[in-house]
């Protein structure tokens, strides 16, 4: 019995250790995608239409441009806005384009996270995007 409280006590030291030196916080920390070294941006995973508003079932003509973005390609993001659920996510990211800032679903840039950047539209983001 005394062994084992000893072996027990010495985990729980371990454990306790590396959670004060802050080693143990790396394996607890969220995995995010690594950018691409060209200034924050991102893999996009899938061809995907770009939208004037963060929603999924806008008509084509009322602001849709078809395959806005192309699977391969990196992108930056402008800011991140809460929407109608698409793809398994309510977060959508506003992305500058060729010319054009339109939402796409969060779920198609590897991004490294379910959740949010902590990069949310202001105002000025949303008018610009013409929300």
């Amino acid at each position: 019995m005394l062994t084992r409280r000893v072996v027990t006590g010495a985990a729980t030291a371990a454990a306790l250790a590396l959670v004060l030196t802050g080693l143990g916080s790396a394996v607890a920390a969220p995995a995010f995608a690594e950018p691409h070294p060209d200034n924050e941006r991102f893999l996009v995973t899938a061809t995907v239409d770009g939208r004037l508003k963060p929603a999924p079932e806008m008509p084509e003509a009322g602001g849709i441009r078809t395959d806005f973005l192309k699977q391969g390609q990196y992108v930056r993001i402008s800011c991140q806005q809460v929407g109608k659920e698409a793809y398994g996510s309510k977060i959508w990211d506003l992305v500058a384009f060729d010319g054009s800032e339109l939402f796409v679903p969060d779920r198609y840039l590897k991004t490294g996270t379910d959740g949010s950047l902590s990069k949310p539209c202001t105002a000025e983001d949303l008018r610009r995007a013409n929300v």
